[in-house]
């Protein structure tokens, strides 16, 4: 067994709940009738030291499942948030990260944010990240996707997220960020701290209801009060959307297939960028001028599947004219 291998085994092996004296069946824990090894206090120390401490460790490819943050997002009680789905009445499919304590029928032991859409908190931290990250970093080759890079970030950066109502405490990887340059490259109202397990910075947020679900609105998340940011990923997605229209419109291009092959992207990568050439000439603007909301990310846009009538999609979107 290769080291990562068996600091995984580990992990896993600290986790066993049989060492406080209980068994755990079908999602309930129950008494044992076994002696607890552990007490309740060390229990949770161990818990909280498997949340802090950093293994070197290959960079994870992105989830199968689609969830960015599988294995990196916990509750403020120190319960992992797992991907979880749910299917509304319109037949759409929402992605969401539940509390472990919730989907283990423990209630009580939930943090303070049971629930969380994948989208909003894999935006917030998406767009931290690509903050704090130079563009060196994260890897990037000349035919590597925008949203294969945001995953390198996060995986290679981040090796803890902490969500609770008021606050998102990303922990990151120990070493691989200067903090003297950090802080030039946070936003104003997050705070920077360090100790001994490394780099935390605490993004303090607000819970909104929108459309049925619950976004992240504060100074980085949407706050209508929030400075101009342009989003650098976006504009160049708009300014290829634009592009490769007109090449298809003009005649340059017979197909998408060539246009993938001639930029040297994936044909499925340019079907979804292009449709951002039929956003509303209004959302256009607010994306130009870094006015737009916060969640509007390229990985939101083209995941959304916009109506092409421009009114349907300043409502799908939250932004009103």
């Amino acid at each position: 067994m290769d080291e990562f291998s068996l600091g995984t085994a580990l992990y896993h092996l600290l986790q066993n709940r049989l060492y406080l004296g209980q068994i755990a069946h079908k999602g309930q824990v129950h008494a044992g009738e076994h002696p607890a090894i552990f007490t309740e206090e060390l229990w949770q120390r161990v818990q909280l030291c498997l949340g802090t401490k950093v293994v070197d460790r290959p960079a994870r490819r992105r989830p199968s499942s689609g969830f960015l943050l599988t294995g990196l997002l916990f509750d403020d009680r120190g319960n992992r948030m797992s991907p979880s789905h749910a299917k509304k009445k319109n037949g759409q499919r929402y992605r969401y990260y539940v509390s472990q304590a919730i989907l283990q029928h423990r209630p009580d032991e939930a943090g303070s944010l049971k629930r969380i859409s994948a989208q909003t908190i894999e935006d917030l931290v998406t767009d931290r990240v690509g903050r704090i990250v130079r563009p060196t970093e994260a890897g990037q080759s000349f035919n590597t996707e925008p949203l294969t890079i945001a995953h390198e970030q996060v995986s290679q950066h981040v090796h803890r997220i902490m969500i609770g109502k008021e606050m998102v405490t990303l922990s990151l990887v120990k070493g691989r960020l200067d903090p003297a340059s950090l802080r030039i490259r946070l936003d104003q109202s997050d705070l920077l701290s360090e100790d001994h397990a490394g780099l935390q910075i605490r993004i303090p947020i607000r819970l909104k209801a929108w459309g049925g679900e619950k976004i992240i609105e504060g100074p980085n998340g949407g706050s209508p009060t929030a400075q101009a940011h342009v989003d650098a990923s976006l504009t160049t997605a708009l300014t290829r959307a634009f592009s490769w229209r007109e090449q298809f419109a003009g005649g340059s291009a017979r197909s998408l297939e060539e246009i993938a092959a001639r930029e040297r992207w994936t044909e499925a990568y340019v079907r979804q960028v292009i449709e951002l050439a039929f956003l509303a000439p209004d959302i256009i603007e607010r994306i130009l001028a870094g006015t737009q909301p916060r969640h509007m990310t390229v990985d939101r846009l083209v995941r959304m599947k916009l109506p092409l009538y421009w009114r349907d999609q300043r409502r799908q979107l939250g932004i009103a004219r």
